[in-house]
């Protein structure tokens, strides 16, 4: 089978085909485009369980649809440059196999173009390309509500001058920080020790929030709660949750016993008949009867609001 693909009819090699093939059989998907306005291949990942970790050009013609399709979906953890030299079309499964080539994340891209993506298993190579985007990643900051809204406002009311005009990126960049990978030749403004302690939170706050959401849809998905706290959300009982795995099975935050992704499902349905069952009283006390009901006594005051 040909490591080379083009969306050549001839020889019918093409570049969706594989990506959908390889994605199937991954646990992890990390991806680095310029562009992006295909969201049905990340969509498609995530439900088949795959953790995808996605880096993108925010700036035209990514598609704001698209993100929101993806946005805080389980399993994803986004973020971005809006530089328009963040140019890469990278494609890493598992850390053990690539695509890397011309084709940006984009239904022409993937299945009409004349593109040229190469399969790449050799090991020093795929770890090389591995380093790259975790440099990549340590510098992106996180695509939040916030900046997505801003985007999907400046690209609605200026598309037609986008698709008009070469400068495409130049009047996006007025309205929004430059967020521009360091490590290049070409470097940007440096960031300061308040940016760059900003950039890490958010970027830490992401890893927490996806972890969370991972929890949670297990947890959804099982349907079980306890009896003493269906007052309150659900949320604040996966969080409750989640604490009372941290004492029981990770004290100090050592683990007992790693848990590897494959065993993921089956630990958390253990957790959960533990949970579920548990007869301590102290989640139920303090959070149900104490600090959720002041909580939100004290956000309903305009005084501390």
């Amino acid at each position: 089978m040909s490591n080379v693909y083009t969306n050549d009819a001839i020889d019918s090699q093409y570049i969706k085909g594989t990506l959908d093939k390889r994605i199937a059989e991954c646990s992890q998907l990390f991806l680095a485009v310029a562009f992006f306005t295909d969201s049905s291949v990340i969509l498609k990942a995530l439900q088949s369980a795959t953790e995808v970790n996605m880096l993108v050009r925010l700036g035209f013609p990514t598609s704001p649809e698209s993100l929101e399709d993806i946005f805080e979906k389980p399993g994803l953890k986004l973020r971005y440059f809006n530089s328009t030299r963040f140019h890469p079309k990278l494609y890493l499964f598992d850390n053990s196999s690539a695509l890397v080539g011309s084709a940006n994340l984009t239904s022409s891209a993937l299945s009409v173009n004349q593109e040229v993506v190469v399969s790449i298993e050799d090991e020093i190579v795929v770890t090389d390309l591995s380093a790259a985007f975790s440099r990549w990643w340590s510098q992106a900051r996180p695509l939040t509500r916030e900046t997505l809204n801003r985007y999907a406002k400046h690209i609605q009311l200026h598309k037609d001058e986008y698709y008009s005009s070469q400068r495409e990126n130049e009047r996006w960049l007025v309205e929004i920080e430059k967020v521009e990978y360091q490590g290049a030749h070409h470097t940007g403004k440096k960031e300061n020790k308040q940016s760059l302690f900003v950039l890490k939170l958010a970027q830490r706050y992401q890893d927490c929030v996806s972890a969370f959401q991972k929890v949670r849809s297990v947890f959804e998905s099982d349907g079980r709660r306890r009896v003493d706290m269906t007052s309150v959300p659900l949320r604040v009982e996966v969080d409750c949750m989640i604490s009372y795995i941290r004492d029981t099975d990770a004290k100090g935050a050592k683990w007992k016993s790693p848990v590897s992704k494959d065993k993921f499902s089956d630990y958390m349905e253990s957790v959960i008949d533990r949970w579920v069952d548990a007869s301590d009283d102290y989640y139920a006390n303090h959070v149900v009867v104490k600090n959720y009901p002041l909580i939100m006594n004290a956000f309903k005051d305009k005084e501390t609001s």
